[in-house]
């Protein structure tokens, strides 16, 4: 005897689909905040790379631009900096080597090539450029150059 009235409550289909919707929104919440951390981690990647290359070349022109410059010696006690291979960038064309590093910082592995070439009797024009990769990426590169008045 059915009297044609509702019986409150929820039936089991409501139930799975409101349990459905909830997945939904948590897992895609949950895909955000990853790709969240990962661009964070991607830009401080970026960030090292550029204030490594600034601040390579900013010490090669407080010495003049000398072609004797190393910073593998120079600052062996403030950064784990190597003689390397670099073999994932080529040194720009029209400059000299001046020598291939390696640098580790913050768990990455930095590429470091240092190139000059002279414009003038009286003007050098030092350049650096830093890559490296992240997550499986092709490699990104990041040049800086910046001329020093020879006497």
């Amino acid at each position: 005897m059915r009297n044609g009235k509702f019986k409150n409550g929820m039936s089991l289909v409501d139930t799975m689909a409101a349990s459905l919707i909830l997945l939904v929104i948590v897992i895609g919440t949950l895909n955000y905040r990853y790709y969240a951390v990962l661009d964070i981690q991607k830009a401080h990647r970026h960030l090292d790379a550029v204030e490594l290359t600034t601040f390579m070349n900013n010490a090669w022109k407080g010495v003049d631009g000398t072609e004797t410059f190393d910073p593998a010696v120079t600052f062996v006690d403030e950064m784990n900096i190597a003689i390397g291979k670099g073999d994932s960038i080529e040194t720009p064309g029209g400059y000299t080597l001046l020598n291939k590093y390696d640098v580790v910082s913050d768990g990455g592995t930095y590429n470091l090539i240092m190139s000059y070439k002279d414009v003038d009797a009286h003007l050098r024009e030092l350049n650096s450029m830093v890559s490296w990769s992240f997550g499986g990426e092709n490699n990104k590169t990041f040049q800086l150059t910046t001329f020093v008045y020879k006497e």
